[in-house]
């Protein structure tokens, strides 16, 4: 990987634009999926879709209510829902003032 590569594939995480570092920097193609409101026990998470390949998607979800990244067993309760939509993805959880991030992969065995 080249510096300049690196460089602004860093930058692009950094500015949280996902869309742009999968899209632009990586070839993945557009999600044109519509974003989707996830309800569960603790709040309402609102996951917008980035990109796909192969079947492969790419969500960002926002904050909870307070701002922040929701729990773990949270994050758990709207993986498992978002699985119904899209069975293969990665959710990216970020916090209101764009300074945290946490990606979460599951592997799925069939």
């Amino acid at each position: 990987m080249t510096g300049h590569y690196k460089d602004k594939l860093q930058t692009h995480l950094r500015s949280f634009d996902f869309k742009s570092l999968f899209v632009e920097e990586m070839g993945w193609d557009i999600h044109h999926g519509e974003t989707n409101t996830i309800h569960t026990s603790e709040s309402e998470y609102v996951l917008e879709p980035v990109s796909q390949k192969a079947g492969y998607a790419v969500w960002v979800c926002n904050s909870n209510s307070d701002g922040e990244i929701p729990s773990y067993p949270e994050r758990r309760r709207i993986e498992q829902k978002i699985t119904k939509i899209s069975f293969e993805h990665l959710i990216i959880f970020t916090n209101r003032e764009k300074t945290e991030q946490i990606w979460q992969w599951v592997k799925r065995i069939t």
